[in-house]
C-alpha cells in the first residue's frame, strides 16, 4: 500500500506541473504544445528534421496513453477484483 500511495503521489506532482506550464486550459487559450515541456537539455531535437521530430512526438503520445491505460488497469484491478480478466490469466494479485 505505501508504495502504491508513492507511486501515485509522484504521478500527481508530474501531471501537477504538466497543468502549470498549460496556461488558460478552461477557456481555450491554452500555450501548451503536447509533448512539450520544453525540456531538451541535450539538443537532441536539434540533431533531427522536423519530420522526425514530429514523429517522435506522437510515438511519446501514442506511448502515454497506453500508460494511461495500463495505470487505469491496474487501479480498477486493485479495486474490482475480477475486472482486468487478462491480470487473472497472467496471475496478477
Amino acid at each position: 500500500p505505501g508504495g502504491f500511495g508513492l507511486i501515485l503521489a509522484f504521478i500527481m506532482i508530474a501531471e501537477g506541473e504538466g497543468v502549470s506550464h498549460a496556461g488558460d486550459n478552461f477557456r481555450g487559450m491554452s500555450k501548451k504544445i503536447p509533448g512539450d515541456m520544453g525540456f531538451d537539455w541535450m539538443g537532441m531535437t536539434q540533431k533531427l528534421s522536423d519530420e522526425k521530430v514530429e514523429y517522435y512526438k506522437t510515438v511519446e503520445k501514442k506511448n502515454g496513453r497506453a500508460a494511461m491505460i495500463a495505470m487505469a488497469s491496474l487501479f480498477a484491478m486493485k479495486s474490482i477484483p475480477g475486472s482486468v480478466p487478462f491480470m487473472d490469466i497472467v496471475g496478477g494479485h
